[in-house]
């Protein structure tokens, strides 16, 4: 250990510093599901932490966005490995949508809810919640094709939020 060196210091003061952020930028990633948010917030920090040393160089006005980045590849890096109950990957192109370099705001994920329908936000509720296929086209009472039409305009819709 270095000398001068606490880690919980330096964990307090990433806290103090950036913890309002990383929490905003969790729950809107999470999609308003406490569960997942906490586990976006545990995966930022260890993202975070691990890499405490590249943010010490960092001049102060630089460290927003450096932990913007790292959350994100966090972030990423959860939606990609979680599965559907089958052990699936969540797909690609959503896990990358999912964590978007769009600004975040505390109204993010009120306003990307008002583009999906009840259908839709039952469906994207049933997803992050980690539901299959399967279990989405049980529980929504639709053939599986509607399931993947459903994955589709759900994405394309969450796509063009985060670019416009």
């Amino acid at each position: 250990m270095q000398d001068g060196y606490n880690p919980y210091r330096e964990f307090n003061q990433l806290i103090e510093r950036h913890g309002k952020l990383i929490m905003s930028i969790c729950r809107v990633r999470s999609f308003g599901r406490a569960k997942v948010c906490r586990e976006l917030m545990q995966e930022c920090y260890v993202a975070l932490i691990e890499h405490i040393e590249d943010l010490r160089r960092l001049p102060v006005e630089r460290e927003r966005g450096w932990v913007k980045r790292q959350c994100r590849g966090a972030i990423s890096h959860y939606w990609r490995s979680l599965s559907h109950g089958q052990g699936e990957p969540i797909d690609e192109e959503l896990a990358e949508t999912l964590a978007a370099p769009r600004e975040v705001t505390a109204g993010t994920f009120d306003e990307l809810m008002v583009l999906l329908t009840a259908k839709e936000k039952e469906f994207f509720t049933l997803v992050v919640e980690g539901a299959s296929d399967e279990e989405l086209a049980e529980r929504l009472g639709v053939e599986h094709k509607t399931v993947v039409q459903m994955r589709y305009r759900i994405k394309k819709k969450i796509k063009e939020y985060i670019e416009q």
